[in-house]
């Protein structure tokens, strides 16, 4: 699991909070997280996040090397209740280091969602 916490935010719209990114309120505001892939295979993504009602629907984009996949947001009971979707899967062709990024394409509210975590699992 990568917590966000932990990875760098390319931007100047989100904030490390207690326990997340929050206050995600730009497009051009994107998060890079380093991993270590232990091995070549397939690898499914998770992400973890909040967006209460009123900031549902927008469009984020998790992506590492030529594979990207995009979700929308749902609505969560709260900012503070998070739910971990199924975003896809990333090939690796080998072990070693690689750079997985979170952006967003659309907000179609005042915030995209506050960030808990990304978890990379084997297959």
């Amino acid at each position: 699991e990568l917590p966000a916490l932990d990875a760098t935010i390319d931007g100047t719209h989100a904030d490390r909070e207690d326990a997340c990114i929050g206050s995600w309120s730009d497009v051009d505001t994107s998060f890079a997280f380093e991993l270590r892939v232990a091995a070549a295979g397939t690898y499914d993504v998770e992400l973890r996040y909040s967006a209460p009602a009123s900031e549902a629907g927008a469009r984020i984009v998790v992506e590492c090397g030529d594979t990207a996949h995009e979700l929308v947001t749902q609505a969560t009971p709260s900012w503070t209740e998070f739910v971990t979707v199924q975003v896809g899967a990333i090939e690796f062709s080998e072990a070693g280091e690689a750079t997985l990024r979170v952006r967003a394409t659309t907000r179609p509210s005042t915030y995209i969602a506050n960030l808990e975590s990304v978890r990379i699992t084997a297959r």
